[in-house]
């Protein structure tokens, strides 16, 4: 009798869960934005935006935090070599979000490179617990909207309910955040010798880093940590953390810190050595493409009719950041 009352109550318990999870992916389907733009409700809609991209048009990713965001401008290398690259940083991008972006963006597109933001793997964490935490808010999130966006339960309408998923905003600026701002750098701390709490790579950063580069593999993409200017967020210490990841795991690194690309901290950050303006962009945007032209094997798309979308969106862009 009791075998069968444990059996039973197992039973329940089960049918209870398989419920409540068959609840949470109703729920997600509904409360999801319907599209890819501002006023659907999507957060980071900008980096969003490849999801309109036609599909397997997109030569290269740059991937990461707001330094890739407001430092990397896609449309410059477009201009200049004709390749599709796009910008897919956000602010305050974290290791574990950057492998579930790249997971969705592999739905529609096989990039040949994947810059991927060393950045992302020293943000400033209380604790370990704090960082855990918020692995487990970011990756419930991706695998379930709700979770992210039950706040839109207040502007839900007849479409929510019916309409399907669609991607209609077509970023000129492909991801990349213009800031034309100057604050310059008044620091008495010597650039890369600052100390910072957060200076090593931790085991959840190992495993999503090693996710990340097994994707990469999956799709025959070439993946490179990258690290875009940042006086007041990087050091030698961090560097020589992510020279060794990289040598142990057959990776390229690309310290744009220890480069001389010209980079000015009294013209070219916006926020006193945290983040490049528009100015310092430009300079960083040709150190990435450099790269391209002399590292990989990519196709100048300029004079093909299919890509003339591109050039359209140069216009914008020019228009944008005032050069035309």
């Amino acid at each position: 009798m009791k075998r069968k009352t444990a059996i039973k109550n197992s039973i329940k318990v089960v049918i209870f869960l398989v419920a409540v999870l068959l609840g949470i992916e109703v729920l997600s389907v509904v409360v999801r934005p319907k599209d890819n733009t501002k006023e659907s409700g999507t957060t980071n809609y900008q980096a969003k935006a490849i999801y309109t991209e036609p599909e397997n048009t997109i030569d290269v990713i740059a991937i990461g935090a707001s330094n890739f965001w407001c430092g990397y401008s896609p449309m410059q290398v477009w201009e200049n070599q004709g390749y599709t690259t796009y910008n897919c940083g956000t602010l305050m991008q974290e290791i574990w979000y950057t492998y579930y972006f790249l997971e969705k963006i592999y739905e529609t597109q096989t990039p040949k490179v994947v810059f991927v933001d060393a950045d992302v793997l020293f943000l400033e964490y209380s604790d370990i617990t704090d960082n855990v935490n918020d692995m487990i808010k970011y990756t419930l999130q991706w695998r379930f909207p709700v979770m992210e966006y039950h706040n839109r339960w207040k502007t839900l309408s007849k479409a929510d309910f019916t309409t399907e998923v669609a991607a209609t905003n077509d970023n000129a600026m492909k991801g990349f955040y213009y800031v034309n701002l100057v604050e310059k750098y008044e620091d008495e701390n010597d650039f890369m010798e600052q100390d910072f709490q957060n200076e090593e790579i931790t085991f959840l950063d190992v495993y999503f880093l090693e996710k990340i580069q097994k994707l990469c593999e999956e799709h025959g993409t070439k993946m490179v940590l990258l690290e875009a200017p940042a006086e007041r967020a990087w050091n030698d210490v961090r560097r020589d953390a992510v020279m060794d990841y990289a040598e142990t795991h057959n990776l390229e690194f690309l310290d744009a810190n220890v480069a001389d690309i010209g980079i000015d901290w009294d013209t070219d950050t916006r926020d006193a050595g945290f983040h490049l303006n528009y100015n310092g962009a430009k300079k960083f945007t040709s150190y990435v493409e450099n790269y391209l032209v002399k590292e990989c094997d990519l196709t100048d798309h300029r004079n093909d009719p299919a890509y003339s979308g591109w050039n359209d969106a140069l216009i914008l862009y020019k228009q944008t950041v005032g050069e035309q």
